[in-house]
C-alpha cells in the first residue's frame, strides 16, 4: 500500500477552487457538530472543575476558621469570603 502523499497530486486553481466549493458546506456543518459536542464535555469539565475548586477552598476556609479559633495571630482577611 503506498502511502497517501505519494498518491496525491496537485490540483491547480480551478478545480481546487471548485472542490473547496463542492465540500465547504459540508465541512461547516461537520464543524458544527463537533463544536456543539465539544461545548457538553468542556460544560462537564468545567463544572466538575469549578466544584473541584469550590470543596477544596471551602475545606480550606473551615480550617482556617477552626484554626482562628485557637489562633488569634489568623487575620480576618484571610477567613473573608469574597
Amino acid at each position: 500500500m503506498k502511502p497517501l502523499t505519494a498518491s496525491l497530486t496537485r490540483l491547480t486553481v480551478t478545480p481546487g477552487s471548485k472542490l473547496v466549493n463542492a465540500v465547504q458546506q459540508d465541512v461547516h456543518a461537520i464543524l458544527q457538530l463537533g463544536e456543539a459536542q465539544i461545548e457538553k464535555s468542556a460544560r462537564a469539565l468545567i463544572d466538575a472543575a469549578r466544584n473541584e475548586a469550590d470543596e477544596k477552598l471551602s475545606a480550606e476556609l473551615s480550617r482556617l476558621e477552626a484554626l482562628r479559633a485557637v489562633n488569634p495571630n489568623i487575620r480576618d482577611d484571610e477567613t473573608d469570603r469574597h
